[in-house]
């Protein structure tokens, strides 16, 4: 039996709200569960994910594969570099400090990307017409007829049928 940790979508239409859980990987998407491990609200602004981190740790122990979306979520909220950590055998203390250290570090990112885009407005695109030198010394009329009989020496070998 392979253990998957996957989203369970509830909710209304147009309205969704998913449960993250520990489910067999042959069972359906709103299927029976093995066990709830938090929820996401993707439409909220503010406390849009909960999330049981000791348990999800327990199950990533013992072998669960995070879909996609649930591996992009671990990843925002930290617990990937928390197993991370615990895998390379750190000790509690330096894992809460260098998840302390991630969370400051990523707070003064989002931080100064919102600097940024205050700031500095994006660059503008000033469209300017390029001139080779041979062009601005031939009049039109010889441009004109250069081009004409370059396009005759490539047209040679056609026969025309009448």
């Amino acid at each position: 039996m392979s253990v998957k940790i996957r989203l369970k979508r509830i909710g209304r239409k147009k309205r969704p709200f998913y449960r993250i859980v520990v489910m067999d990987s042959r069972t359906r998407r709103d299927g029976r569960e093995i066990e709830l491990l938090g929820w996401y609200d993707p439409l909220q602004n503010k406390n849009k994910l909960h999330l049981e981190s000791d348990r999800v740790v327990y199950w990533l122990g013992q072998g669960a594969i995070p879909s996609d979306t649930v591996s992009g979520i671990m990843k925002r909220s930290g617990l990937s570099y928390r197993m991370h950590l615990i895998r390379m055998g750190k000790s509690e203390e330096e894992i809460v400090q260098e998840l302390d250290a991630w969370q400051t570090a990523k707070a003064t990112r989002a931080d100064s990307a919102k600097s940024q885009a205050t700031i500095t407005p994006p660059p503008t695109i000033e469209l300017v017409e390029e001139t080779t030198v041979e062009e601005e010394k031939l009049p039109t009329e010889e441009i004109a007829s250069d081009q004409t009989q370059t396009a005759v020496e490539g047209v040679e070998n056609i026969e025309l049928k009448s």
